[in-house]
């Protein structure tokens, strides 16, 4: 669905973009035990990560984000420019490491920093 603003503007209908999985939870309570996996996994994940920056001596910027957007949504364009002006900082970052947000993020710190 496209709406458009007060100033002629055309803006989609975020629940049109939403992928089988998110209908998939919106649509109702899912298992525990599916439930139970998932918050395990997502933890495991994050505890390699913070492992892994456990020698980094300053400030580690974690960014979680949608994997919905793609390349060209404003939000992908603006954790671009983000990872890009962390780059310029200095800051480590860490991610979940997939697609979205967190792929613009660190694919702007690789282009950055090498």
């Amino acid at each position: 669905m496209v709406k458009k603003t007060n100033s002629g503007q055309l803006l989609s209908s975020y629940l049109t973009e939403l992928s089988e999985a998110d209908q998939q939870f919106l649509a109702g309570k899912r298992d525990r035990g599916a439930d139970l996996e998932s918050a395990i996994r997502i933890f495991l994940e994050f505890l390699k990560d913070f492992e892994f920056f456990s020698d980094v001596d300053r400030p580690c910027v974690t960014v979680f984000g949608s994997a919905r957007f793609k390349p060209g949504h404003l939000y992908y364009e603006m954790a671009r420019t983000l990872g890009s002006e962390l780059a310029k900082a200095g800051y480590p970052v860490m991610t979940g490491g997939g697609p979205g947000i967190m792929e613009a993020l660190t694919g702007a710190r690789r282009r950055r920093t090498g």
